[in-house]
């Protein structure tokens, strides 16, 4: 039992949960930022290296996303790279169907992180949330199950932003 890991898993849910009911793109890629650091401190502690990776391309990702959204900037060269980068250590590192379905849940967060709105970030983090949450269960992480509180939060503030046309 990893008692560390379980900490770690449990404060990148509290913060994760949080952004998802933030109104501005840039307020949840900032909670976002926060929340990939413990990600990465608790997948390093349970060994899980092709996660590790995979969620630092993503954090590296979300200072990228952070700025070019703050700067309102397109650069999708960096999008292209952020793939590249993904397929190559889903080989490099492949570990068995954990690769795969961090690799899955890593693709819609970067898709949703880099193209789309708040409330489509959402949606997408919904599909996202169902294939880590399988992945927490390939590496014996088994405080991951509180994905489950992700996928309610990003479906509670979909719900709660519907209305306001600014954000869908």
């Amino acid at each position: 039992m990893n008692i560390l890991g379980y900490v770690l898993t449990v404060f990148n849910y509290l913060f994760y949960c949080i952004s998802r009911f933030k109104k501005e793109k840039h307020q949840i890629l900032y909670i976002d930022i926060i929340s990939k650091l413990f990600v990465i401190a608790s997948l390093w502690v349970f060994n899980s290296m092709s996660g590790v990776y995979m969620v630092s391309i993503q954090l590296l990702l979300l200072f990228v996303v952070y700025y070019k959204t703050k700067k309102n900037k397109k650069w999708n060269i960096g999008f292209i790279l952020s793939m590249i980068a993904l397929l190559t250590i889903a080989l490099l590192q492949y570990e068995g169907i954990s690769t795969i379905l961090m690799l899955l849940s890593s693709i819609c967060i970067i898709i949703g992180n880099w193209y789309l709105k708040p409330q489509h970030m959402r949606l997408i983090g919904i599909v996202a949330s169902c294939f880590y949450l399988a992945y927490c269960i390939t590496i014996k992480n088994y405080v991951g199950v509180l994905e489950i509180f992700v996928i309610i939060s990003n479906i509670s503030a979909y719900k709660m932003y519907l209305k306001d046309k600014k954000y869908n």
